[in-house]
């Protein structure tokens, strides 16, 4: 604008364009675009897979690092994007090393540290990592049956194809959501209107689709030309969208029951709503800024950890108050998995018991100190119906360090050790016979142990034990079976 780049933040079209109307519109025009429509699209899905651990960059050049400093350099990949990236392995004066790397899908940067009293250099670097390669390919179409048949098929030369569609499904939305746009070789307006004086190339609004229809469409302004003699008058001229599709990506789980998994990359679609809208050519100000992977996807280390050996299930039980039961010291005995987790009340005998599980992951042996926790779950499964008699939720608690101890002891039975909410289930959320799972809240991911040696240690307890509730007389139970459990975590690297 007058030989100035201008930057301003982007602001999302309204999802309530203005609207040209018979009202505000002087003549309506929707030309003919026979060159621009298409009627059959292919689209191309080209699935990656790693290869084999080859060298990735193979750099001779000599670098000199000053005494007692370090530099740092950025080595590209012969080939991207990659994975399972190693260290750098570098022949090198003998006080140079290697002081750190960052590995990305494209390259690494290494810092090169000098111990030594003078300069020093570093003739060669290895570096060795896995290539995402494309196997296979698929093509997935797109048509118009009706404007085959009244305009002959339309297409484009070649199927359309990208490195972010690896799978038939996003392949497909694409293909459907370019048909939509280019299928109606009538898709282009120009109007004669009063205008709008806020309105710039690229803003979304909506006009007469169809006279004898009565219908309306929305448009991407792509050209306006302003006049006034003593009333605004604009040319418009505007270029329709296709309708939005909406697809729910799905998240993979990944998970094996009784086996620790060893730290690994998964690859997870984006979980959530894409939208695929029209594209319209255009100058403007308006500028969307985003960052995304190489291939389209989020790499997040993941692991499943099975029950610990020392797991247990505590219970006090006996001819005892609930109130003596509820606060008791220690517990009277323990179990091993299988457990159950109850809470039961006799009247007629004053006999009852309550269930508490302790349950111990070695998490810090697979996920480094330092690392952010991003989503934990807890599986477990259930082999028969639980009580439905009343409401009741299942509640994950928290008392680490201490507690419980490494192996169980029965004082840790104690509920005045535990508190907080680290994530729950309802009763009548429980699916028998099957796997269950509770999602760890952001207070629960907090209790994930990292670092070697370390065990995520949970208190497993009912939400009417931790309230204090006694079962309703004269004889009730509150129960859940609980066979066994594991818990899988993801975690940023």
């Amino acid at each position: 604008r007058d030989g100035k780049l201008v930057l301003e933040v982007y602001q999302a079209p309204s999802l309530n364009p203005f609207a040209y109307t018979t009202a505000n519109t002087f003549t309506f025009d929707h030309p003919l675009q026979w060159s621009q429509m298409v009627n059959y699209v292919e689209a191309q899905a080209q699935p990656r897979v790693p290869s084999a651990e080859q060298n990735i960059v193979t750099d001779v050049e000599v670098i000199t690092v000053p005494a007692g400093g370090t530099v740092t350099k950025l080595h590209f990949y012969s080939f991207s994007p990659c994975v399972d990236v190693q260290a750098p392995v570098i022949t090198a004066d003998p006080d140079v090393t290697v002081d750190s790397y960052t590995a990305y899908s494209w390259g690494i940067s290494v810092t090169y540290a000098n111990a030594g009293g003078g300069a020093e250099t570093v003739t060669q670097v290895t570096v060795a990592g896995k290539m995402l390669e494309v196997q296979g390919s698929r093509v997935v179409v797109a048509q118009d049956a009706t404007s085959i048949a009244q305009n002959g098929k339309q297409s484009l030369s070649e199927p359309i194809s990208s490195e972010f569609w690896q799978d038939e499904d996003r392949a497909q939305t694409v293909a459907d959501a370019i048909l939509e746009t280019y299928r109606n070789p009538r898709r282009d307006i120009v109007m004669r209107a009063r205008g709008n004086i806020a309105q710039l190339l690229g803003d979304r609004v909506e006009a007469v689709d169809s006279w004898y229809a009565a219908t309306t469409a929305q448009y991407g302004i792509v050209g306006q030309d302003v006049s006034y003699d003593g009333g605004l008058e604009i040319t418009v001229t505007a270029q329709q969208l296709g309708t939005a599709y909406e697809k729910a990506l799905a998240v993979a789980t990944v998970g094996t029951v009784g086996t620790v998994v060893r730290e690994q990359p998964e690859y997870k679609d984006l979980a959530g709503t894409a939208e695929v809208l029209a594209t319209i050519p255009r100058r403007t100000n308006k500028v969307l800024t985003a960052e995304i992977g190489a291939v389209g996807t989020i790499v997040l280390p993941r692991a499943t950890f099975s029950l610990d050996a020392e797991s247990r299930g505590l219970r006090n039980s006996g001819i005892l108050s609930y109130a003596s039961l509820w606060g008791a010291a220690a517990a009277s005995g323990s179990d091993t998995p299988p457990i159950a987790i109850y809470h039961v009340r006799n009247q007629d005998s004053g006999y009852g018991y309550i269930d508490r599980l302790a349950l111990l992951f070695a998490t810090g042996d697979t996920i480094d100190a330092g690392k952010t926790i991003a989503a934990a779950e807890l599986w477990f499964y259930v082999g028969s119906s639980p009580s439905l008699n009343r409401t009741w939720n299942i509640v994950i608690q928290n008392g680490q360090p201490t507690y419980p101890h490494d192996p169980i002891v029965l004082a840790d039975y104690y509920k005045g050790n535990y508190s907080g909410d680290g994530g729950s289930i309802g009763n009548s959320a429980i699916t028998y016979p099957g796997w269950n799972k509770i999602d760890l809240n952001a207070t629960g991911l907090t209790w994930i142990q990292k670092g070697a040696g370390n065990k995520t240690k949970l208190m497993v307890r009912l939400s009417r034990d931790i309230a204090g509730e006694a079962p309703p007389a004269p004889t009730y139970s509150d129960n859940c079976g609980f066979a066994t459990a594991y818990l899988v975590v993801t975690w940023l690297d």
